[in-house]
């Protein structure tokens, strides 16, 4: 919101940051259903606005970040378009970060080989703390 001389104006990015927040709840839901079902160790810790966050299993970084990667971009988007009849004019993107602690979190490129590097980082953090393999591991979406 902008104010000038007394009178508040909404911002022309607020109706974006709604359908975002709108889009991230709705994926975020259509993404726990689908933990539950298969049974995942992945848990949610947050959801705000437009990202969510949960921790998960080192051995499970990989698995899920592609998974959440396909629920938030290709999946959602058909969503949208069956159950509400609206075509997004636009594809959807999602950001991804990882890492120990929400400071500490490392962007991913979406590239196969720069998760690999990101999880063998975590990988060597352990070690250098002694932490054991399956402590869970923040995402950021």
């Amino acid at each position: 919101m902008v104010k000038r001389e007394g009178q508040v104006y909404i911002t022309a990015n607020s109706p974006v940051q709604g359908f975002a927040s709108d889009l991230t709840f709705l994926g975020a839901s259509l993404f726990l259903e689908y933990i539950i079902k298969e049974k995942k160790n992945w848990k949610y810790t947050n959801v705000v606005h437009d990202a969510l966050y949960l921790n998960i299993p080192l051995d499970e970084v990989k698995e899920c970040v592609l998974t959440a990667e396909r629920f938030f971009t290709t999946d959602l988007f058909k969503v949208v378009e069956r159950d509400f009849k609206y075509k997004i004019p636009f594809p959807l993107e999602a950001e991804f970060e990882l890492g120990i602690y929400g400071g500490d979190l490392i962007k991913w490129d979406f590239s196969e080989n720069n998760l690999d590097e990101i999880v063998m980082s975590l990988r060597e953090i352990d070690s250098k703390r002694g932490v054991e393999k399956s402590k869970p591991y923040s995402l950021k979406l």
